[in-house]
């Protein structure tokens, strides 16, 4: 499957993206780490392109897109900006809603997405996903879209563990 990268405006923002394939949409988002961008999925996107539309943005001030149009200086400055971003990235491309799949800080942004939008949102998977303070207190109990964790063992960031607090506080997880 062909790969197209494109840009779309997004309020202040210009946002580069990855999108490939035909079907129920799917966006994926990276982790928040100065070399994320879209190609650390390559491989995944060309898996799930055969039978899905996969969409996967450059966060704003990652990659290719541009800088966000506020400063990111801490992790509370980050999980306001990120879900609304990404809230307004999913109206714009996926109006019907979307499955969201995020790793690391980009699995707490969909989580986050998913608990505050769950119009837009059909079902998460969080890979590795860091969730933090309010977040894991808070947006983990509102969720009602179907939820799997999926984490590696030896994860050397987020602890193995770590899915099994995640698990027990999102209604009906697996």
């Amino acid at each position: 499957m062909v790969m197209q990268q494109r840009t779309i405006e997004l309020g202040d923002v210009r946002v580069n993206y990855a999108e490939a394939g035909s079907g129920p949409p799917i966006v994926i988002v990276h982790a928040g780490g100065s070399h994320s961008a879209w190609q650390v999925w390559e491989e995944n996107v060309t898996a799930l392109s055969s039978q899905f539309r996969i969409l996967v943005p450059d966060l704003p001030g990652l990659g290719d897109s541009g800088p966000p149009p506020v400063p990111i200086d801490s992790e509370d400055d980050f999980f306001r900006y990120f879900p609304r971003f990404l809230n307004m990235f999913l109206r714009a491309l996926t109006p019907e809603g979307a499955v969201l799949i995020g790793a690391a800080s980009g699995g707490g942004v969909c989580l986050t997405v998913a608990a505050r939008y769950p119009d837009i949102v059909q079902a998460l998977i969080l890979v590795d996903a860091e969730v933090i303070g309010r977040v894991i207190e808070t947006e983990t109990s509102m969720l009602r879209c179907p939820t799997l964790i999926v984490w590696q063992q030896d994860d050397r960031l987020t602890p193995a563990n770590h899915a099994d607090t995640l698990a027990s506080r999102i209604p009906g997880a697996e």
